[in-house]
């Protein structure tokens, strides 16, 4: 299912002033013109086209089916995101130089504009994952590429030439993708969700008691811990981790992340009451796991499919710079240590970040906040990996936390960007009447000029330049 890769040469080029944009900014940019081309009546255009799109492959032993869906964005605001840059002669020289330009600004939509009345009763779209603040339900999606199954939400530019050649009209067209983030917050979030999480563990020893540290134990005391009998000292106790379970991209402030080993005095034994028990913490490890579903519609109501990616945020490379361990205590009046603030923990759109050092690459290279479309839906999971020392008992312990990744926010004093008025397109009467022009510096010829160098045709096309043949408005398909 290829998606759509750009296309510019000499022949026709698209340009534009940035390279990621958001839903409702403006792209500014240029078409553009080298190869020598002389014709009495030419028409250049451009479009902002977005899609979303799947394929689910479903196998049945020797055989498979296939299913797509596809979603065009800008249904209803089409007139918004297609404009008529030029019409009217053209006249570009073989000698090159300056090629011919054209300007433009097409403000990007904030929504996708698709009626949901559109959709059968029998082929619902994913239900939206809820808004926050004054974000649209239709929101605009993020580019995003899946490969297994395929998936993936497309914007492109496409910009169109039209002329006359021997009696009919060619055409030429030029495309070049664009990245589209998700929609930005007016400002940064102030519930983090906090979830807590806890396990409860225990461990049995003699070397628990006070005064026992470093004591050598008999091998009857070895025995009895052995088999956990009940005059061997029994601590048991709570790991507790408090995370957050809404995440919001370049948020200011530190995630918030506490630890806490907490004793139950009332499965502990007595002889540990109010004994301060110290543990060595050896590492935080968090990793995550993107869940992509996807469906499309099939001969009996919608077919469903879904991915998993995996990755880690590298946050042990923190604990391995550390000179020294870090060192808890289990204790009714022990505090929760904040790690989020202790390494001034932050999560950018390239992965985690410790006090601005950027601990590790991400699988696709970006920090994707949660989205739904209507055949796509991405959500992900947060895995928390504890590993810490008691005595000589070494623990881990994994704590599992479905997180919501939302975007960024807008700049705290920073206005929304300003509507763009595109530029008028230029409109050069083929009779050479008076009229404004972007058109090349060299006057277009008159049509007998053009008929007299070109014999039967209505162009001239010099050079090694060839022509291809490309319907008006065609995309890139399936």
């Amino acid at each position: 299912m290829p998606r759509t890769y750009k296309q510019c040469d000499q022949m026709l080029a698209i340009d534009t002033t940035d390279e990621i944009f958001d839903p409702g900014s403006p792209i500014v940019g240029t078409v553009s013109r080298r190869a020598p081309i002389v014709t009495t009546a030419a028409k250049v255009s451009i479009g902002l086209f977005g899609r979303a799109k799947v394929k689910i492959v479903q196998r049945h032993g020797n055989s498979h089916s296939t299913y797509r869906s596809q979603y065009r964005f800008f249904h209803t605001n089409a007139d918004d995101v297609e404009l008529l840059l030029y019409n009217g002669p053209m006249h570009i020289e073989r000698s090159g130089g300056t090629p011919e330009t054209w300007q433009f600004a097409i403000n990007l939509p904030a929504v996708t504009g698709i009626d949901p009345r559109s959709f059968r009763k029998d082929e619902p779209p994913f239900p939206p994952l809820g808004t926050l603040e004054s974000t649209p339900v239709d929101a605009l999606p993020p580019t995003f590429f899946f490969g297994n199954p395929e998936s993936y939400v497309e914007y492109y530019l496409e910009a169109m030439l039209t002329y006359q050649h021997k009696g009919r009209w060619e055409h030429y067209a030029a495309r070049l993708p664009i990245e589209v983030r998700a929609t930005p917050l007016a400002s940064p979030i102030r519930n983090w969700k906090l979830q807590r999480r806890a396990h409860r563990e225990s461990i049995h020893s003699y070397l628990l008691a006070p005064g026992m540290d470093g004591a050598g134990l008999s091998l009857k005391q070895k025995s009895k811990q052995l088999f956990h009998t009940s005059s061997v000292p029994k601590l048991e106790y709570r790991v507790e981790l408090v995370t957050p379970s809404l995440i919001q991209l370049d948020h200011p402030d530190t995630i918030p992340l506490t630890l806490r080993f907490v004793p139950d005095r009332n499965q502990t034994s007595e002889v540990l009451h109010d004994v301060p028990i110290p543990i060595t913490l050896n590492s935080i490890r968090i990793s995550y796991r993107w869940e992509v579903y996807v469906q499309a519609p099939g001969t009996f109501g919608m077919r469903t499919d879904n991915g998993t990616e995996r990755g880690d945020f590298q946050l042990q490379r923190v604990f391995n710079s550390l000179k020294e361990p870090v060192m808890m205590t289990i204790s009714d009046d022990a505090e929760a240590m904040d790690f989020g603030a202790l390494f001034k923990l932050q999560l950018r759109d390239r992965g985690l970040y410790s006090d601005n050092r950027h601990l590790g690459s991400i699988w696709g290279g970006v920090m994707r906040p949660d989205f739904t479309t209507h055949n796509i839906k991405i959500v992900q999971v947060f895995k928390y990996y504890i590993s810490y020392r008691i005595l000589d008992k070494a623990e881990e312990l994994k704590f599992e936390v479905p997180t919501r990744i939302v975007p960024r926010p807008l700049g705290l004093n920073e206005p929304p960007p300003p509507f763009v008025e595109p530029p008028p397109f230029t409109d050069v009467p083929i009779d050479g009447d008076a009229g404004p022009s972007n058109g090349p510096k060299a006057p277009p010829p008159t049509f007998e000029e053009a008929i007299a160098e070109a014999g039967p045709s209505s162009i001239v096309v010099t050079g090694d330049f060839k022509v291809s043949n490309v319907n008006p408005g065609s995309k890139s398909e399936l």
